[in-house]
């Protein structure tokens, strides 16, 4: 009887143990969840209509900064550019002629003025000198205001035509070719999809009860769907409002719950994570 009790009590202080270790494990244990690879597109488009005259890339091509990837046949534009270069230069010849007329009556008026003073000349001559300064002068400021205009006509022209060329800002690499040469294009239309491959991010959806023991620039480990290789990655984001379980989540149970967004970002120098690719991740969760 004494034996069978000293087990009991032996039972009961090894659940005591297991029970508190279990709920420190589970505490300090890591976080994990599953995604796809994500990565931030960037459309290559163009502000100004036109027929395609060249795509220089293909799918799954990479390039580098300043490296023409579209160029639009602009032949609208460079006529629009020659006629406001011509009426610039039209302008500048009117300028030259005004300001030589105003000059002369200018001359002319200061003369006036010193031959009516000595009684040379009469009232209404000098109001005749006085009149035509002030219209040469207007003529003058006409001739250099319609210059800025024609200056900022062709300035326009020449950035639209500038923008027919459409050259990468960064280095990536084309993920979808939307058009083909000779197809007609509106303002804005996405021509090329790509994106910078040597970064990457993933989302997992953490419970609620979870969140506190995230924090931002913890480490984290992704394994990405039929490759042995782990990439470390850090995470750079954490959503302020919970959500329900997105729908690809396989139970109904799962998706009824309330979660947070979490994102990891990882560099991929060698480019072998790709978008959509499943992964999963783990979290070594925060104290």
């Amino acid at each position: 009887m004494n034996l069978n009790r000293k087990l009991y009590y032996y039972l009961i202080i090894y659940l005591f143990i297991f029970f508190a270790v279990s709920c420190r494990t589970e505490k300090t244990d890591s976080l994990s969840g599953s995604g796809s690879i994500e990565v931030n597109e960037i459309h290559i488009a163009s502000i100004v209509p036109g027929r395609i005259e060249k795509i220089s890339v293909d799918e799954g091509d990479s390039f580098v900064k300043e490296e023409t990837l579209v160029v639009i046949k602009g032949d609208e534009i460079q006529a629009d550019l020659d006629a406001a270069g011509a009426g610039l230069e039209a302008a500048g010849r009117n300028i030259e002629l005004a300001e030589a007329n105003f000059k002369n009556a200018k001359s002319e008026l200061r003369r006036g003025k010193e031959l009516f003073l000595a009684g040379s000349i009469t009232q209404q001559n000098l109001e005749s000198l006085q009149t035509r300064y002030n219209v040469t002068l207007s003529q003058w400021e006409a001739s250099r205001a319609g210059a800025k205009q024609i200056k900022a006509v062709l300035s326009k022209a020449n950035t639209r035509f500038k923008e027919t060329v459409l050259k990468a800002n960064r280095n990536g690499t084309v993920l979808t070719r939307n058009y083909e040469e000779g197809e007609v294009v509106m303002p804005g239309a996405p021509i090329l999809t790509a994106a910078d491959l040597s970064r990457v991010f993933i989302k997992i959806y953490i419970p609620e009860r979870e969140l506190p023991r995230i924090r931002l620039g913890q480490k984290a480990e992704v394994k990405a769907d039929g490759m042995n290789e782990i990439s470390p990655g850090t995470v750079t984001h954490i959503s302020d409002r919970a959500e329900f379980t997105p729908k690809n989540v396989q139970t109904a149970d799962a998706r009824s719950r309330l979660v947070f967004a979490v994102k990891i970002s990882l560099d991929n120098p060698k480019k072998i994570l790709k978008p959509g690719m499943p992964a999963d991740v783990k979290i070594s969760a925060a104290e």
